[in-house]
């Protein structure tokens, strides 16, 4: 199903925390420029997505709880009664 898959993903880019704007390609961490020259510094942010295309993190962070509760809807269903 799509919905595994879906929260494979997203659990996957959740875990990255503080380097996700790094990895949706929306931001640079400024703690990496020391290590590069000027030329990969303009490469670096040439790569970046214009900010008109950025994915908002709260739906990023929105969409994996979405999926996981999807996931654990069953479980909490079948395991209602049960004490």
């Amino acid at each position: 199903e799509l919905v595994p898959e879906a929260h494979a993903a997203l659990m996957e880019i959740a875990a990255a925390g503080p380097r996700l704007k790094e990895l949706l390609a929306q931001a640079v961490t400024s703690s990496r420029f020391g290590d590069r020259n000027p030329e990969q510094e303009k490469l670096e942010r040439r790569r970046l997505v214009p900010y008109h295309m950025h994915i908002n993190l709260e739906l990023v962070e929105a969409t994996h709880l979405v999926c996981a509760l999807l996931l654990e809807l069953p479980n909490l269903a079948h395991n209602a009664f049960d004490p």
